[in-house]
Parts: structure tokens; C-alpha cells; sequence
């Protein structure tokens, strides 16, 4: 009875909100209208590789990631990997590869964030798809953050980041990138470009938002 009087109290005075438009929600987490946005029609790029996202690096999805990249949101996690799912099992390409394979962070970055993001939906999207995931990658370089550079600066900032973990075999295997966000597709390309060179058959991106 107490508690319910105090988080009565608190709902008043502070009341909850949406970590994706921060307005005031009934729900704890997010709003109805942040979730039809993840849920919605999902965005395709055409880079050197074809990329699908749940939408733009706008609200709500760059408060999101945002929260579970930095602030340790980790349920969030089951939200995006439902959404993500989703595009998986709707698309004829997607549902007919092999692996997921998350874009790695530097050993570095791990112990300072405590978790890779993109292993964390891998993992999540892999339990709905039925898809192994495989850590195939090694990033070798502990680059700066891509949302710091601009235009080529990228591409440089990636260029030879990623190396191929010769314990596994996709020769003529298709398989699924999973990052969280997309800004210009370098690293999404680096990362493609070094499973094709060990004789990937087709590498496709699967993202967030697109920035």
C-alpha cells in the first residue's frame, strides 16, 4: 500500500517519460508513437552493399540508441531485435542467409562501454530468426568516432580496421551485418568488404537508423 501511495506521489510530481520523444507516456519505456515508429515500414540504402534500417537518426531512434549504447538500456535490446526481426523474416534475401555477424568494437572500447551494442542485438535477433551469430571480425584499429569526421575521413578512419578470424569458413555463405547506426556505410563496407574477401557469397547490412 505504501509503495503505491510513493509511486503515486512520483508519477505526479515526476511523471514518466518516453525515452524516445521524452514526453510523458503511461507506459515506463516508450510511448505508443515511438513504438509504431520502430515498427513502421523499414528504410533500404544501396551502398557497395544493400543496407535495411527502422528508420533516420532522428527522434525517436537517436534518443534510443543514445540510451542503450552509452546509458546501459539493455532492454531496449528486445525491442530493436523484434523490429529488426521483422525486416529479417518479410525479405526474401535476409531470411535466406546464413549468419549474423555484429560489426566488432576494439578491445578497448569494450572494457570502457562494458558490451558490444551490435553483438547484443545479434544475440537478441538470432533467438527470433534462428540464425547463428558469428564473430568473424576482429577490429585490429581503435578508431575515432565516425560521428566526429565527415566525407572521406570516414572511409580513412575504417580503412583496413577490420581483419577476418581464419577459426571460422563462410565460404559461399550469405550473411547479415548488424551495427546500430548507418552515417555514410564506410564501416558497414570495411566490414563487408573482408567477409567477401574470405569467399562470403552476399553481405548485407541490417541497422537501426540510418544517420
Amino acid at each position: 500500500m505504501i509503495l503505491k501511495i510513493l509511486k503515486a506521489f512520483l508519477d505526479f510530481f515526476f511523471p514518466p517519460l518516453c525515452f524516445g520523444c521524452l514526453k510523458i507516456t503511461n507506459n515506463e519505456n516508450l510511448c505508443f508513437s515511438c513504438l509504431q515508429k520502430i515498427f513502421s515500414q523499414p528504410i533500404i540504402v544501396n551502398k557497395k552493399i544493400k543496407i535495411y534500417a527502422l528508420g533516420y537518426f532522428n527522434i525517436p531512434f537517436n534518443n534510443l540508441i543514445y540510451e542503450f549504447k552509452y546509458h546501459h538500456r539493455l532492454f531496449l535490446k528486445e525491442i530493436f531485435a523484434k523490429a529488426l526481426s521483422n525486416i529479417i523474416i518479410n525479405d526474401y534475401y535476409l531470411k535466406n542467409c546464413d549468419y549474423l555477424v555484429p560489426v566488432p568494437l576494439h578491445k578497448a572500447k569494450i572494457r570502457e562501454r562494458g558490451y558490444n551494442q551490435s553483438e547484443i542485438l545479434a544475440k537478441e535477433i538470432s533467438k527470433i530468426v534462428n540464425k547463428d551469430v558469428l564473430n568473424c571480425l576482429i577490429r585490429k584499429k581503435n578508431t575515432k568516432s565516425q560521428t566526429k569526421l565527415k566525407g572521406e575521413k570516414r572511409i580513412e578512419n575504417v580503412k583496413n580496421a577490420f581483419i577476418f578470424d581464419n577459426r571460422y569458413n563462410i565460404k559461399d555463405k550469405r550473411i547479415i551485418l548488424i551495427d546500430d547506426v548507418m552515417t555514410t556505410g564506410a564501416t558497414l563496407e570495411s566490414c563487408a568488404e573482408v567477409l567477401l574477401e574470405n569467399n562470403a557469397k552476399e553481405v548485407f547490412g541490417l541497422v537501426i537508423a540510418v544517420g
